[in-house]
């Protein structure tokens, strides 16, 4: 505990936290759920054409809208058991391709995990994953031995996404009312930046693969959008599924709906 003081906030809080007597759980925690105004905001984002997700115990991905299923990946595709950050960037071969510098992600994905541990020390379906990604990734073993805890709140991310390239987001970490044990990530760009109009690509390819209608609320003038999407990697992709918008025109929007999870690991073994 001497340490302490050298620590940050969240180093001194994980130490605070294992230094006071846990009392004995008399049952396991119940199934984490999404509030419905929780819905509604990442409806509201999809129509800003921001990605958003929002992560709970264990860091099972609990929810996200459309974009953020298009940038990362689509968790309600996946099994139950597998809807979790730390899987995704342990286990799946697209989280080392999707992510810029995947080793400070993995890095700060173990930390994240170990802080809730520090919260959560009876959990049994943490100990079982923790024990998966032991048993099945040596990069993990390496950064759980580390013994780093971290609590996300702001900061940058960069992609390189398979159809629309190199993209940095910057992110806000946020805790809804109801469950401190849920964090709402929003991810942003810098306006004007090259990565605003990879991310806008990515949501009118995205609402016009799924059907929606929906699109960003900034509408991309037909010169620039073109020019830019033939440097793309996955251009020939863009172009087959997104229609351009006119100059000056706005794009109608409609219901961007959401991308319920409906399940998670946590709550199977729950």
């Amino acid at each position: 505990m001497e340490q302490a003081g050298h620590q940050g906030d969240a180093e001194r809080s994980h130490l605070h936290t294992l230094a006071r007597p846990q009392p004995a759980r008399r049952r396991r925690p119940r199934p984490q759920r999404v509030h419905p105004a929780t819905w509604d905001l990442l409806d509201a984002l999809q129509q800003s054409g921001r990605p958003a997700f929002v992560l709970g115990r264990r860091l099972d991905v609990l929810a996200h809208n459309p974009l953020a299923g298009r940038l990362i990946t689509d968790f309600r595709a996946l099994p139950a058991a597998e809807r979790n950050q730390a899987r995704f960037v342990f286990l799946d071969p697209h989280a080392r391709e999707l992510y810029r510098d995947w080793a400070r992600v993995a890095a700060d994905t173990a930390a994240m995990l170990r802080l809730d541990a520090g919260r959560h020390p009876d959990d049994p379906a943490l100990s079982a994953l923790v024990g998966e990604l032991s048993i099945r990734s040596e990069e993990f073993r390496r950064f759980w031995s580390d013994n780093k805890v971290r609590r996300r709140t702001t900061g940058t991310k960069d992609y390189h996404h398979p159809l629309v390239g190199d993209l940095t987001v910057t992110y806000q970490a946020l805790t809804p009312g109801d469950d401190p044990d849920q964090i709402l990530f929003v991810y942003g760009t810098e306006p004007g930046s090259p990565s605003e109009i990879s991310l806008r690509l990515l949501a009118q390819w995205s609402s016009t693969a799924a059907g929606t209608g929906s699109s960003t609320s900034q509408p991309v003038a037909t010169d620039c959008f073109h020019a830019d999407l033939e440097a793309r990697p996955g251009a020939h992709l863009l172009h087959e599924f997104v229609d351009v918008p006119l100059h000056g025109a706005d794009t109608p929007s409609e219901g961007a709906g959401d991308d319920r999870v409906g399940g998670t690991a946590g709550e199977q073994a729950e």
